[in-house]
This record gives C-alpha cells, sequence and structure tokens, in this order.
C-alpha cells in the first residue's frame, strides 16, 4: 500500500492513528506521521491565530476592533495554513480523499475534548448548498464524527452565489449574513464554533452575530474558534 500523503510504500503503521481510524490507519507512512506546522509551537496572533513574529494582535485583528458590533473572537488553529495545509485541503475538501483525516484527529480531537471539560458545546459551521453539490459531504461534520465527540447543529447556511474559496479577499469581508440559527434550537451558554480555514474572519464574526441577535446577550456566549489549518 502506498502512503496517501508521499506516495512511498507503506512498510509499517504510524504510532498515533488509534482505533478511532479504522482502516485510515495504515495509509500514512512514518515518515509522513506529521507533515503540518504546529502553532501552538511558534508565536501566534492573540485573537485570530495566525503566525506572528511574536505574540500580539495582528493588523487585520486590529481592523475589525473598528467594525461597528464585530463580535470579537479568540481563534485557535492548530496548524498553519502553508503549502502541506493547502494540500491537506485539496485532497479532503476537494478531491473527498477523507483518509487524510488520518494526519489531524488526533490533536483535533485533544484539542476539542480540552474545551467540552470546559463546558463548551460543539457547532460546526455549514456548508453552502453550492460546497455541498459539489462535494457531497459535510468536512466538519466528517471530522468530529471520526474524533467521536457529540456535536449540536444550531446553525443554517442561507447564502448563495460564489463558495468562499472562489470569492477574493474583498469579495469576503463584503460577506452578507449566509447563516441563521435554527428553529426550536435551545442556544448553549459555551459554544465552541468549529470550522476549518480562518481567512479574513468574515464567516465565523457572521456565525456568532446569528446567534447573538437571537436576544441572547454576548456575555452568555463564549466562542471559540479552531480550524484544522
Amino acid at each position: 500500500m502506498k502512503c496517501l500523503w508521499c506516495g512511498e510504500e507503506v512498510e509499517r503503521a504510524q504510532p498515533i492513528l488509534s482505533f478511532l481510524l479504522g482502516a485510515n490507519r495504515k495509509c500514512i507512512c512514518v515518515n509522513c506521521e506529521q507533515p503540518f506546522l504546529q502553532l501552538k509551537q511558534h508565536p501566534t496572533c492573540l485573537e485570530c491565530g495566525r503566525l506572528m513574529t511574536k505574540v500580539e494582535v495582528c493588523p487585520d485583528c486590529q481592523k475589525w476592533h473598528q467594525v461597528k458590533r464585530a463580535v470579537l473572537l479568540k481563534n485557535t488553529a492548530l496548524y498553519a495554513y502553508d503549502e502541506a495545509g493547502r494540500k491537506f485541503m485539496e485532497l479532503f475538501k476537494f478531491v473527498g480523499d477523507t483518509r487524510v483525516t488520518a494526519l489531524v484527529i488526533k490533536e483535533l480531537r485533544q484539542e476539542l475534548l480540552g474545551y467540552q471539560k470546559k463546558g463548551y458545546v460543539l457547532c460546526p459551521l455549514p456548508s453552502s448548498e453550492a460546497s455541498l453539490k459539489k462535494r457531497e459531504f459535510e468536512t466538519i461534520p466528517t471530522l468530529l464524527k471520526q474524533c467521536q465527540i457529540p456535536a449540536v447543529s444550531l446553525l443554517e447556511h442561507i447564502g448563495s452565489g460564489k463558495k468562499q474559496s472562489e470569492k477574493t479577499r474583498q469579495e469576503r469581508l463584503q460577506l452578507k449574513q449566509p447563516f441563521k440559527v435554527k428553529e426550536g434550537v435551545v442556544i448553549p451558554k459555551k459554544v465552541l464554533l468549529v470550522d476549518d480555514v480562518y481567512t479574513t474572519g468574515a464567516t465565523i464574526h457572521l456565525a456568532a452575530k446569528a446567534l447573538t441577535e437571537m436576544g441572547v446577550e454576548y456575555r452568555m456566549l463564549n466562542f471559540r474558534y479552531i480550524k484544522t489549518f
């Protein structure tokens, strides 16, 4: 069997892969066990979590401070969105090869369990209808299912037009509200929004806004945003 990541023959299963990954545990070679830059080992922005030369608030997050009624969030990212990160997203989201999640499940599960122990309820951000039609699966629920951690679906995507990956940075910043809270759901006091990639921050801010506009004071909602990259 060839390694999904490098294409070389897999001589032995990588040790980090547990029973959670099932048949996937033999599809990654030992040398490719961890191809990503782990951000927790480096200085990052205090708010969005991007890689920095020193720990401080980045210029982009400082601009969000100037946006009226913007919901300021603490974003935690596991890995940098570098060449390896882009390759992962290409294989997972656009090719549809879910086996590559074997590379991130262990760290993602550990991070999510930490928030769960603090009382956070996990809420995945839903995909647009256009994205679902093309991919035919929800990326974040797929990851959470493999982590074997329960989550609740609080939001539904009502946006239309281009997919996020096809938009320019300016188009993303001008994004109209694409989310609404599902009817009849009970909003927990502590919500952990989970998505894959943080770019401009527009999507996660609008998701948080959709929840807070349901008559709940923002202080009653504790948002954290974990992106895989």
